[in-house]
């Protein structure tokens, strides 16, 4: 099924987005890792400080290329745009937002630039905290209500477990972390769910027409 991941990627491009190619490169060494081993513990114990590696420097090197002019200027920086995209679908649910919002736009571009710089420099040194923090990050950008940068947020966040200390346990052990973990997983569910819903309910709610 990875290498089928790998192939597939091939076969498209160049029409692929920035994140696939990453995906592509942290599926190869796992590709590699499991036609050279005799053992999924094996597997791990070769493709996990790979992989690590892989993520840690493709997410410095996101940041790295936001050194810039042009994405410290308001009037050119995407980072503007989502913001305001993420305000936009907070606002309704968190009213006084509103009264931050052209603090948060003026803040944008060095805030995710910031944040960036951060996970990577987190997975590196403080894998727990890294993990925390790559999943609000991309928790973020998953709650925009029109972003094109989801795909990107939910691959990051499905290898986050790699930086966990029991990412190269046993098979049974990570079937019984993830049964105990289940109802957790639904819970969110749930409350991503609910949180939609009632975001778009806002956003379908004829405004009152002002005297």
């Amino acid at each position: 099924a990875h290498l089928v991941n790998v192939v597939g990627w091939a076969d498209r491009m160049p029409a692929v987005w920035d994140y696939m190619c990453w995906c592509a490169l942290m599926e190869a060494p796992f590709v590699l890792a499991a036609a050279t081993s005799s053992s999924m513990a094996e597997t791990a114990r070769k493709f996990l400080p790979a992989m690590r590696a892989q993520l840690v420097v493709l997410y410095f090197s996101a940041a790295f290329w936001k050194l810039t002019s042009s994405w410290y200027d308001g009037h050119y920086s995407c980072s503007t745009v989502l913001m305001s995209e993420l305000l936009s679908g907070l606002e309704p649910l968190f009213p006084p937002l509103a009264t931050l919002s052209g603090l948060m736009l003026h803040a944008a571009p060095a805030l995710v630039a910031g944040i960036e710089f951060a996970v990577p420099a987190l997975l590196l040194l403080q894998p727990r905290h890294g993990v925390l923090l790559a999943l609000v990050f991309h928790q973020t950008i998953n709650l925009m209500p029109a972003t094109y940068a989801g795909g990107f947020s939910i691959a990051m966040c499905a290898r986050q477990i790699i930086f966990l200390p029991a990412a190269a346990a046993g098979a049974s052990a990570t079937l019984r972390r993830g049964v105990g973990f289940a109802p957790r997983a639904v819970g969110a569910t749930a409350l991503v769910a609910v949180t939609t819903g009632v975001r778009l309910f806002l956003g379908h709610t004829p405004a009152t027409p002002r005297p």
